[in-house]
């Protein structure tokens, strides 16, 4: 298992006088940022979260969960139930961001996204994560530091951060008391402290570290390290690359383009136990685009596959009735699409489109000739 952490009292005077603190404060927040680094007291985005289903460490390896039994209905990505093994995050020191903080590095997953009707937004509204602890012992762990990010960075890494949310746990509790092996995790509703959040790319990353709540929880640098993420795979729900992100050095890493390195482990499947849940976007503005294949006699092709994309490669797809029609509800009008269409009988000159769509189109049509 891998072990990848003199003052002048005037009222002119004493308006300057706050207007340099307030200066002073923002770059000291800018500067931190440009390290990577944030300080809880700057973030304010805490969620609370809580255990649902545990698993021995012992028994992982080839093990279906039984606790979540479901992929939950309203995820957008899931992959908390085929556990084959886990990825540790490591590298626990004082925390740049954070005096008397200990914090590992970060540890992230690409993911790409689904839902209903294949396209962005996502709207975020809870999440689950499937924690490992390596060791022989619990481990108090103060903090999971979760960030998301866009995957526009180095190399196709963590790039524009979209969200830092850090999870407590349910009070009175002071620290996750985290058993050996596998345990998952899920948050409380986002919506009602208003931290829920919409992706707007299919492909995001996902990544968490581990803390000691500036040492109130009481979790030394060597207990931290047995913290890591659950690998699973495959996937339920969504896709994932087998690759994993791991950050160069410790910290909570709430700022965009992370400083670290894109991995596949040998052996190991890279794909982190994450399910991201919430609800698909309203599409009652969508338009309808339509049309018909017909053969060279105007004769409609039957069971044609007509594929729709969109520019961030989210595709939907179709297939022609017996009268070669066929028709996507609910469109996102104002964007450009490339309409394709393929049949094992027939082929197609040209097989696809490129369509503006502003408006209703109901006359996107193809013609093909009998396949020799």
């Amino acid at each position: 298992m891998a072990n990848f952490y003199s003052m002048r009292r005037t009222a002119p005077f004493l308006m300057l006088l706050c207007a340099l603190l307030a200066s002073c404060a923002l770059s000291a927040l800018g500067q931190r940022a440009s390290r990577g680094q944030t300080n809880e007291a700057f973030e304010g985005r805490v969620a609370t979260a809580y255990p649902i289903a545990h698993f021995p460490m012992g028994v992982q390896a080839g093990k279906t969960a039984t606790a979540p039994d479901v992929v939950d209905p309203n995820s957008f990505y899931s992959n908390i139930t085929n556990f084959t093994g886990s990825l540790v995050n490591g590298g626990a020191a004082a925390d740049p961001g954070q005096a008397g903080n200990t914090i590992t590095r970060l540890l992230a997953d690409d993911l790409m996204l689904m839902n209903v009707i294949g396209m962005p937004p996502y709207n975020v509204t809870q999440y689950r994560f499937a924690v490992a602890n390596v060791g022989a012992a619990n481990v108090p762990v103060g903090r999971f530091r979760t960030r998301f990010w866009l995957t526009d960075g180095a190399n196709g890494g963590p790039g524009t951060l979209i969200t830092l949310i850090s999870l407590s746990p349910v009070a009175p509790a002071t620290s996750f008391s985290v058993a050996p092996g596998i345990t998952i995790f899920e948050t409380a509703d986002l919506t009602p402290s208003g931290l829920n959040f919409s992706v707007t790319s299919r492909n995001i990353w996902a990544g968490i570290a581990f803390d000691n709540n500036g040492g109130g929880s009481g979790a030394t640098a060597a207990q931290l390290n047995n913290m890591g993420m659950a690998v699973a795979d495959p996937v339920d729900r969504g896709t994932s690359a087998d690759l994993s992100f791991l950050t160069t050095t410790n910290g909570a890493f709430g700022a965009s383009n992370p400083p670290g390195t894109i991995s596949d482990t040998p052996g190991i499947p890279d794909r982190l136990g994450w399910e991201l849940n919430g609800s698909s976007p309203v599409t009652a503005g969508g338009v309808t685009v339509g049309g018909r294949v017909t053969s060279l006699g105007e004769r409609g092709i039957a069971n044609a596959r007509i594929s729709l994309a969109d520019p961030e490669g989210n595709v939907r797809t179709a297939s022609t009735d017996r009268y070669g029609r066929f028709s996507f509800e609910d469109v996102q009008s104002g964007r450009t699409y490339v309409i394709t269409v393929s049949s094992r009988r027939f082929t197609f000159e040209p097989s696809s489109q490129v369509i503006s769509v502003t408006d209703t189109l109901s006359e996107v049509n193809f013609n093909g000739a009998p396949a020799n």
